[in-house]
């Protein structure tokens, strides 16, 4: 019976010995997935704060509110701008060859 009880005491250490190392490895995996979370999070915060600069500002013209086109910098594709602003010109651009300035303004109805 003491051989039995002996025995029944080695495995449990063992196994104790096994679940301690089983739970700093969990310990130190959730410690990994918060950092995780963490990073996740200011890159979210980031990006939100980079899309609410990349939105068009809206300003008055003449009494009239109107959104102010960003500017396409060097190097940029011709499409890089939003659809909304790179074909708000239907008489101008490459499409229609060249600019008519009295059309695009009776367009607008500026004239």
């Amino acid at each position: 019976m003491l051989r039995k009880i002996v025995v029944r005491r080695a495995k449990l250490g063992e196994l104790g010995e096994q679940l301690v190392k089983q739970l700093d490895q969990v310990r130190t995996e959730q410690e990994e997935l918060a950092v995780a979370e963490r990073v996740i999070a200011r890159m979210a915060e980031q990006f939100a704060a980079a899309a609410a600069d990349a939105t068009p500002a809206e300003v008055q013209v003449a009494g009239r509110v109107v959104l102010l086109v960003p500017h396409r910098g060097p190097g940029m594709a011709q499409d890089a701008l939003r659809r909304t602003t790179s074909g708000s010109w239907p008489s101008c651009g490459t499409r229609a060859g060249r600019c008519r300035p009295g059309r695009s303004a009776r367009s607008w109805g500026w004239r």
